[in-house]
């Protein structure tokens, strides 16, 4: 499994750490207000150094139909490997401290999505969870970069998803 170092600064705001991400895209859709709504850390200012991985859930989620039974089973999946579930500010350090490149493979004219679920929220609808997702490649109407979104998930697994983890025990406080 790949890892990536990555060290968040806690002391930033949401703001701060989405401009040096520095995104092509920042979904249009969501205020500064709706980013801050994600769970994310206590604001105390110090340094955290991690390591982080992504995981691919593969076929078996193809079958998950139970009401949220696809975030609970990539959860497990990521446990049984060693990672738990990468937060919101996990995710921005990762876009601000890594290339598209330097993440994931991405064939030619496609896009892969790296989500959070350790930063899930109930939407506005109930049967749709939302959770921070960094999109890199290019895919539909938009070309290149990279972007902050939400992805929406009911209760089925998402073709073409990553999730990122943390390596369990890599946390060190700076």
């Amino acid at each position: 499994m790949k890892t990536y170092t990555i060290t968040s600064n806690y002391s930033l705001s949401i703001t701060q750490m989405i401009e040096l991400g520095k995104f092509g895209h920042v979904d249009p859709f969501l205020s500064i207000q709706d980013w801050e709504s994600f769970p994310t850390w206590d604001k105390t200012s110090h340094l955290v150094k991690k390591q982080l991985a992504l995981h691919d859930p593969g076929e078996i989620l193809k079958a998950a139909t139970e009401r949220g039974s696809c975030i609970e089973k990539v959860n497990q999946q990521m446990s049984d490997v060693g990672l738990k579930p990468a937060r919101f500010e996990d995710l921005l350090a990762l876009g601000a401290q890594y290339q598209d490149e330097e993440i994931c493979v991405i064939p030619e004219g496609q896009a892969r999505f790296l989500s959070a679920l350790g930063s899930t929220k109930q939407t506005k609808l109930p049967e749709l969870f939302g959770a921070p997702c960094l999109r890199i490649g290019s895919k539909g109407n938009i070309e290149g970069g990279r972007s902050l979104m939400e992805t929406l998930f009911r209760d089925w697994y998402l073709p073409g998803h990553y999730y990122v983890g943390v390596v369990i025990g890599s946390e060190m406080v700076t």
